[in-house]
């Protein structure tokens, strides 16, 4: 007995880099069948991940994040998570 659904690949898409406040994020959503790819929530998630990132380093700074990173917009069944990894 599986309470689960077999596993049903989802469409990744890349969206555009977004260069702000001193920061560089390369984007993807992550789309899940039935679900579609709505902008109002990938700009709500991309001002939301800039508001949340400390301060961007730079290139040059042996310790600190560069000021870039990539952040994965995840419409799944139920939900949509968007974390960002820098």
């Amino acid at each position: 007995m599986s309470h689960l659904d077999p596993y049903v690949a989802r469409e990744v898409l890349t969206l555009p880099a977004m260069q702000q406040d001193g920061w560089c994020l390369k984007r993807y959503a992550i789309v899940a069948e039935g679900r579609a790819l709505s902008q109002a929530v990938v700009e709500a998630a991309s001002a939301e991940a800039l508001h949340r990132l400390p301060p961007p380093g730079t290139l040059e700074d042996s310790d600190g994040n560069h000021g870039v990173g990539f952040q994965i917009i995840h419409f799944a069944e139920t939900a949509v998570i968007s974390p960002v990894f820098y």
